[in-house]
């Protein structure tokens, strides 16, 4: 017979140890619904990947101690979380209810009844959480309308305020940073923030930030579907429009390339008869959406530039030119436009360069990922003086078909200068594999998804000069410590 003063203690200890694992698994989820947006378009390709599923499974195996991820308290993450934990509480204690009434006339054990009961309403986590952000959604679809639509009557009523819309499959924040900045020496210019290119956040943007000083509106418009910059047009009727270029970012939630071109398209037709239009010339998906533009068209691209400036790299010039079509536009003086573009350095358009571990050179592209700004920061981390040079990326999401014949090209190109590439994740190894053998490669791939493990290797590896590129979503924790 089992001495129950030694089980009593193990059941009391499985107790506390599934309820800790719970409540992680509630900030886990939370945290990865808010990094979707709450869109459950983006969740359910998020869970068709790899480590989407293996992070569902990872469920079942309560014995492993996962790192814990918690999202930004904002009121829907916080509304979220008590939903859920609130679910979870009525299960639980519904769940013995009719555990106990079912099992009255048996010998049960009620510490084995709790940690089994607590071992499935751990597996329920990512049910309940999805659960409670639909709730939310329904809860707070009322209050979003009420802010667009309060947003839609305070915009409408700047008679004077000129607005400037930019979308794009990549190199839209670059423009909107480096636009504004050159505006902002003639004109009391607002622009929306780093991250902020939804509906709802530029309509926050307008309600709390738009005063009656501000003479011009810059908004980077972002959108994984047909309709959506659309709706921001009708909230914000920009009068200048600019595409700064189209790939398959985001391709498996827009469908196809063609959609993804009249998605951006959006943003063109809603600009009236005296608008500008301007788009990226060197991306190949630009030329049909040029002759089918009836307003006036500026390109970009074709021509380098001739100015001086502190930004690295020939995709930045890019980026100028198109800010000079626009200051163009306004008739603003080349003299002071030229100043403005030689102090560009001082600006952070997300991909920034500092010391970090072991005295290595880390260029940080963490802020967002796409297949053109990729290559962009590979050409970066190639030129970067040192040895040996490492790629650390989870890899691109949200590719589609495309994704395989991209991370191929990603892995021969990083391949040919790097000594280690490491995937944070495994959803891209069989394509970096690919990449890799065609031609043979020296570099060494590694899928590590532990993060203590990973700076351990990069302490092995690194020495003072050498150069580590982080490219995409990766843990802050880990970039934290890998930039020192």
């Amino acid at each position: 017979m089992v001495d129950l003063n030694i089980l009593v203690p193990i059941a009391f200890f499985f107790l506390v140890y599934l309820s800790l694992q719970i409540i992680k698994s509630n900030f886990f989820f939370v945290y990865l619904v808010q990094l979707k947006e709450y869109r459950f378009d983006r969740l359910q390709a998020h869970f068709r990947t790899v480590s989407g599923k293996k992070q569902l499974l990872e469920l079942v195996n309560i014995l492993k101690w996962r790192m814990f991820y918690r999202p930004r308290f904002t009121l829907r993450a916080m509304l979220t979380l008590l939903l859920s934990f609130g679910l979870q509480y009525n299960f639980f204690f519904l769940s013995l209810r009719a555990l106990f009434r079912l099992l009255k006339d048996y010998f049960v054990s009620v510490p084995l009844l709790l940690v089994s009961t607590l071992f499935f309403l751990n597996l329920l986590v990512p049910l309940t959480v999805f659960l409670a952000s639909f709730i939310t959604h329904l809860f707070m679809l009322p209050l979003k309308q009420l802010i667009i639509n309060l947003a839609k009557k305070k915009i409408s009523r700047a008679n004077n305020l000129l607005v400037i819309g930019i979308t794009g499959s990549y190199g839209k924040t670059a423009v909107k940073e480096i636009l504004s900045h050159l505006l902002s020496s003639f004109y009391n210019v607002l622009k929306t923030p780093m991250n902020c290119n939804t509906k709802l956040g530029i309509a926050n943007l307008i309600l709390n930030n738009l005063r009656a000083r501000h003479e011009i509106l810059v908004v980077e418009m972002g959108a994984y579907k047909k309709g959506e910059i659309k709706e921001i047009c009708e909230m914000v009727k920009p009068k200048i429009g600019i595409i700064t270029g189209i790939n398959e970012q985001h391709l498996e939630l827009f469908g196809s390339i063609d959609k993804t071109q009249w998605a951006k398209f959006e943003l063109i037709k809603s600009l009236p008869k005296d608008g500008l239009a301007v788009f990226n010339a060197k991306s190949q998906y630009m030329n049909r959406l040029i002759k089918a533009s009836r307003v006036q068209n500026k390109v970009y691209g074709k021509r380098k530039g001739k100015f001086k400036t502190g930004l690295p790299g020939e995709w930045n010039k890019e980026n100028i030119e198109a800010a000079l079509i626009v200051s163009d536009y306004l008739k603003m003086s080349k003299v002071k436009l030229l100043e403005r573009i030689a102090a560009l350095n001082k600006i952070s358009l997300g991909l920034e360069v500092s010391r970090g571990i072991k005295g290595a050179r880390v260029i940080d592209d963490t802020y967002s990922s796409n297949p053109a700004g990729f290559m962009v920061a590979l050409e970066m981390l190639k030129k970067t003086r040192g040895t040996p040079k490492v790629l650390i990326t989870p890899g691109i999401i949200e590719l589609g078909k495309s994704s395989d014949n991209i991370h191929k090209k990603i892995a021969k190109e990083a391949g040919s200068f790097c000594s280690h590439i490491f995937l944070t994740k495994p959803d891209f190894k069989e394509s970096f594999e690919k990449g890799l053998g065609k031609p043979k490669a020296e570099a060494i791939l590694e899928v590590e998804e532990d993060e203590l493990e990973l700076i351990e290797k990069l302490k092995n590896i690194l020495r003072h000069g050498s150069a580590v590129l982080l490219e995409g979503r990766l843990p802050h924790y880990l970039v934290k410590k890998i930039k020192g």
